[in-house]
């Protein structure tokens, strides 16, 4: 009994790395019967296909976004007078005053805390 499973661990891994190629091989042929290599390009097809499908529609959704915006300023800058833009303008200098007066580190330089 001790022999035959002897010889038949000895025939299953044999000499030389034989037993690799068995074991490969029948992998090879599991993932062809279960047909692996069709599941793996089905289901990469379908994820891009649903990364497309949903970049479509958000790109949609924000073109429109973007047209409602557009269309928006148009009619505030139609409705607005000399006044309102003067306003505007003024607030847009104190804003722009405001961040240049801002103390920024200078570049590259490390600020420790202690």
């Amino acid at each position: 009994m001790a022999i035959l499973a002897a010889l038949s661990i000895f025939s299953f891994f044999g000499i030389g790395g034989g037993w690799e190629k068995k074991v490969a091989k029948k992998l090879v042929e599991a993932y062809e019967k279960e047909h692996v290599l069709r599941r793996y390009k089905d289901q990469i097809r379908s994820y891009w296909d649903d990364t497309a499908a949903a970049f479509a529609a958000t790109s949609d959704a924000l073109e429109q976004e973007w047209q409602g915006f557009l269309a928006a300023q148009k009619q505030m800058v139609q409705d607005a007078t000399k006044e309102d833009l003067e306003a505007l303008l003024d607030a847009g200098d104190r804003l722009k005053s405001f961040l240049n007066d801002i103390p920024m580190p200078e570049a590259g330089s490390s600020t420790e805390r202690g």
